[in-house]
């Protein structure tokens, strides 16, 4: 149910035909969210931060992103614009780096 929550969520931000006068506001975001926690609501910090997270950062599929690179030589603008979700990326690749090799030396540690 949450993360049908969410997905609603990301399409109402981020579609062009919603005008922004109809966006999905923070308190609409809460009550769709209530009660999904086996009766009980997500805690109102973790679901005001997902709320802004989706707000700010889209939530697209693999392939829409590698769609929508730039073409070579599609000019400095659109060069910009992906850095952004370059860097985001390169930090999500290194986290998981990291987490790996930490799993792997317990692993080598623990099988000793």
């Amino acid at each position: 149910m949450f993360a049908y929550a969410v997905i609603m969520l990301n399409t109402d931000a981020h579609n062009s035909q919603i005008k922004p006068q109809n966006k999905m506001t923070k308190p609409q975001f809460f009550r769709n969210t209530s009660g999904i926690n086996d009766g009980a609501d997500i805690p109102e910090e973790v679901v005001s931060s997902i709320y802004d997270d989706i707000r700010n950062n889209e939530i697209r599929m693999k392939d829409e992103m590698e769609a929508a690179l730039p073409a070579a030589g599609a000019g400095l603008a659109n060069a910009l614009v992906n850095v952004g979700r370059d860097l985001q990326k390169e930090a999500y690749v290194m986290q998981t780096s990291s987490m790996t090799n930490k799993t792997e030396v317990g692993r080598q540690t623990m099988f000793k």
